[in-house]
């Protein structure tokens, strides 16, 4: 069974370091709030890696396990987004968080229907880049991978009717914040610099990303309790 201690320390962790990132985008310099931020995508997969160590070799969990294979990537992910930064990061970091969206879709299970209403989500996202000038390759990944956290929220919710449990409204809720720290990330991009919106979305992205990781962790560590 898991320990609730387990579960205390690690939110008290993750608040902590939450109200840090916070204080961090006011007082600090960008490099040392990049490593703060980063430290909270470590403290998650920590405790996924606590979690898949002590249950995920189970049969009774396997299926659970795939949020921390998801958990692993996001992790690599923000290498790549958060402590390197840069443009020449964008296509390795958004081609490692489609991954974990592609593994969150799959532990949504989606039947043949929920498929081709992605795909054509996709498609329609794509054609709408295209017409306004802004197809390029980062933004086809950037939008591949919107498009994914989208409709798996989306999924995650309809998910609900059926399974009601607290784990399922757990995972719901993370994904999304996810989709609206995604969102805040590409707004952050596409609004003018210094300007108060692009400020605004720049806060936003990590008040809703550390929120979203937590949530689907305790998802996970819900499945394992019941």
């Amino acid at each position: 069974m898991l320990q609730r201690k387990d579960i205390r320390v690690y939110l008290a962790f993750e608040a902590l370091i939450f109200v840090a990132i916070k204080v961090a985008e006011f007082t600090m310099p960008v490099q040392l709030t990049k490593c703060i931020m980063y430290s909270a995508i470590l403290g998650n997969t920590v405790m996924g890696a606590h979690l898949f160590w002590r249950y995920g070799f189970s049969p009774s969990y396997r299926h659970e396990a795939l949020i921390f294979c998801a958990l692993l990537v996001n992790c690599v992910a923000d290498i790549f987004l958060t402590l390197t930064g840069g443009e020449s990061m964008y296509i390795p970091g958004f081609a490692c968080f489609c991954t974990v969206e592609i593994i969150y879709a799959a532990y949504l299970r989606p039947d043949f229907r929920n498929l081709c209403v992605r795909a054509a989500l996709l498609v329609a996202a794509l054609l709408f880049a295209r017409a306004i000038g802004l197809l390029t390759f980062p933004n086809a990944l950037g939008l591949f991978n919107l498009t994914l956290v989208g409709a798996n929220a989306v999924c995650a919710w309809l998910a609900r009717r059926t399974d009601k449990t607290f784990a399922a409204l757990l995972f719901a809720l993370g994904l999304t914040c996810f989709f609206i720290g995604d969102i805040s990330v590409a707004l952050e991009i596409m609004l003018p610099a210094g300007t108060l919106a692009q400020w605004a979305a720049k806060l936003a992205v990590w008040t809703f990303y550390v929120p979203a990781q937590v949530l689907i962790v305790l998802s996970y560590a819900e499945r394992i309790r019941v």
